[in-house]
């Protein structure tokens, strides 16, 4: 199974990481509509899960460093996450923001984008959250222009039990990449996220003959993208998707929406 909106023999996708996150505060509504009035095609965003069962869009497990409160995402239910503010960047404006649920999030991008669901928090709290996407993923209209990635490998086997069909990203992190390379075999996943840091001719290569794309976080810098295009990455997470303009897809494919 191959991603039907990745050109592997073309320039590298742009994927909007947690959104613009370059100009606006990182996974929130406002970086999401800024990243689609960009022109953003492909936008990535990270959730965790409430105490009770919502699924929200926040990178860290905690609110620490997006609202500087000192609680846990788990420990505090959909309700209580709202009443924090976030923190607004310096050079930013915006109007205040919360931490948005999943559904509010896909509600705004109205397929106009394919969305890649980073999974966080591993099973540490979160029972039932990959039911939980999948079935806001399929009720918002999402199948087949969405995918699911994860640092927590059985996370990923756990979405593939549950959707033979749904696109995953495996994410390397600090796994040796032969254990890596046998873990997304056993959960048929079909690219492999890795950051700039680790990213080789080796590394692309040794994916490319397995049959895997390979996607590179975080670029900012054209140079680094011109880089990583001549040794045939096919995707790079960007906090600034105007970093090159419009990203190349065959939309006809795609179902992406105007947001109607």
């Amino acid at each position: 199974m191959s991603f039907p909106f990745f050109k592997s023999d073309k320039k590298p996708i742009l994927i909007a990481h947690r959104g613009a996150s370059g100009y606006a505060p990182e996974n929130t509504l406002s970086a999401f509509k800024l990243a689609l009035d960009m022109g953003a095609r492909f936008i990535e965003l990270d959730v965790n899960q409430s105490k009770d069962g919502q699924v929200v869009v926040i990178h860290d497990d905690n609110l620490k460093r997006a609202a500087g409160v000192k609680k846990k995402i788990v420990d505090l239910t959909r309700e209580e996450i709202s009443n924090y503010p976030l923190k607004k960047l310096a050079n930013g404006h915006y109007p205040p923001e919360r931490v948005p649920t999943l559904e509010e999030v896909l509600t705004l991008i109205s397929r106009r984008a394919v969305v890649d669901v980073e999974i966080k928090g591993g099973n540490s709290g979160y029972t039932g959250i990959e039911e939980k996407v999948l079935g806001l993923l399929e009720r918002k209209g999402y199948n087949g222009m969405s995918t699911v990635s994860s640092f927590n490998h059985e996370c990923l086997r756990r979405v593939r039990e549950l959707s033979p069909a749904m696109h995953l990203i495996y994410l390397l992190g600090l796994k040796p990449l032969k254990i890596a390379i046998g873990e997304m075999r056993e959960s048929h996943c079909e690219a492999l996220g890795v950051s700039v840091s680790q990213i080789s001719r080796s590394v692309i290569q040794l994916a490319h003959q397995r049959g895997l794309h390979v996607c590179v976080y975080t670029v900012n810098k054209r140079p680094m993208w011109e880089k990583l295009s001549l040794m045939r990455v096919d995707a790079i997470f960007t906090d600034f998707p105007d970093l090159l303009g419009m990203p190349e897809y065959e939309e006809p494919t795609l179902g992406l929406t105007n947001g109607e």
